[in-house]
C-alpha cells in the first residue's frame, strides 16, 4: 500500500521535473504569459484586512488560496489509503487516486510560486502543469470503462504535455489546449456517469461543471471584477478562480469515487444473477431421471 503511494509519488514528480528541466534550458523562454500585478486585480500590499503578511507576499489572498490544493490532495490521500487498508479500494483504484493526489499537492507550492516571484518561467510552469489534470481524468474515466492500459495511459499523458506546444502556433494556443483538454476528459467521464448511475453524481457532475466554469470565465474577468466592487480587490476572479480550480479535484474525485462503486455494484449483482440463473447438477440429473 505504501509502495503504491511511493510509486504514484515518484511517477508524478518524475514528470514535473522533466517539465522544470525542459523550462530551465530556456525552450518556451519566448511563450506569451501574463507576468506582473498588472494582470491581478488584488492589489499589491502586503496587508489583507486585519492582518499584515511579509513583504514578499504582495497579494495574499491570491497566495494562500494555494494551500487549498495541498489540502484537497492530502485529503483524498489519506480517505483512500484508509479504504485500501480496510480491503475496500483496489491496488489499481487507489494508484489512480494517488497520482491525481499528488498532482495536486504538488501543483500547490507551483502556483505559489508564479504568485510570489511573478517571473516567466513560473507562469509557463503553472501554466503547462495545468493539462495533465484533465488528460487524468480521461485516463481514469477510460479506465473505469474498458479498464486499465499503461500504454494507452502513458500515449494519453505524454501527448497532453506536448500539446502546450501550442503556445507557439496560436496567441490563444494554451487556452485551446485547455478547452480540448476538457473535452477530451468530460467525454469518457460523461459515458462512465450514465453507464453507472450512483446516487448523488448528478449534484457531483454539476459542481464539477460550475466550478470549471468558475476556473475559466471568473480568471478571465479579474479585473472587470476589481473594477465593479472593492471586495474583488482584496478577494479577487483570480482568487474565486483558484477555490473552483482545487474543488473542481474534489468533486471529480468523489464523481469517480461513486463511479468505481456503482460499477463493483452492478459487476456483483451480474454475477449473483448469473450464478442463480446457472442450473445445478442435481436438477439437471433430475430431468434426466424424469426423460427415462
Amino acid at each position: 500500500m505504501k509502495l503504491n503511494i511511493l510509486w504514484a509519488f515518484l511517477q508524478v514528480s518524475f514528470g514535473l521535473a522533466i517539465i522544470m528541466l525542459i523550462i530551465r534550458q530556456g525552450f518556451f523562454d519566448g511563450a506569451k504569459v501574463e507576468v506582473g500585478y498588472k494582470y491581478y486585480a488584488e492589489e499589491p500590499d502586503s496587508k489583507l484586512g486585519g492582518f499584515v503578511f511579509p513583504d514578499w507576499i504582495k497579494m495574499p489572498a491570491n497566495t494562500i488560496v494555494n494551500a487549498g490544493y495541498c489540502l484537497v490532495g492530502m485529503y483524498w490521500m489519506l480517505k483512500i489509503f484508509m479504504r485500501e487498508q480496510q480491503g475496500s479500494v483496489s491496488s489499481q483504484e487507489a494508484y489512480m487516486y494517488y497520482v491525481f493526489a499528488w498532482m495536486a499537492i504538488f501543483y500547490g507550492p507551483v502556483q505559489f510560486t508564479r504568485i510570489i516571484t511573478q517571473a516567466p518561467r513560473s507562469a509557463v510552469l503553472d501554466q503547462w502543469v495545468t493539462l495533465p489534470f484533465f488528460a487524468w481524468v480521461a485516463v481514469w474515466a477510460k479506465t473505469l470503462l474498458v479498464g486499465w492500459s499503461m500504454q494507452w495511459a502513458m500515449a494519453l499523458m505524454i501527448s497532453s504535455s506536448l500539446s502546450y506546444n501550442m503556445i507557439f502556433l496560436h496567441e490563444q494556443g494554451f487556452e485551446i489546449a485547455l478547452l480540448l483538454h476538457a473535452i477530451n476528459g468530460l467525454m469518457p467521464l460523461w459515458t462512465a456517469f450514465n453507464r453507472y448511475p450512483a446516487k448523488d453524481n448528478l449534484f457531483n457532475l454539476i459542481c464539477l461543471v460550475v466550478c470549471f466554469l468558475d476556473f475559466t470565465v471568473v480568471k478571465l474577468y479579474d479585473l472587470e471584477l476589481g473594477k465593479f466592487h472593492p471586495f474583488f480587490t482584496g478577494f479577487s476572479g483570480h482568487f474565486w478562480s483558484k477555490v473552483g480550480d482545487f474543488l473542481m479535484i474534489h468533486f471529480a474525485c468523489r464523481l469517480l469515487f461513486n463511479i468505481s462503486e456503482a460499477k463493483k455494484l452492478q459487476e456483483e449483482s451480474a454475477a449473483v444473477t448469473k450464478l442463480t440463473s446457472k442450473p445445478s447438477k442435481s436438477s439437471k440429473g433430475s430431468k434426466k431421471l424424469k426423460i427415462k
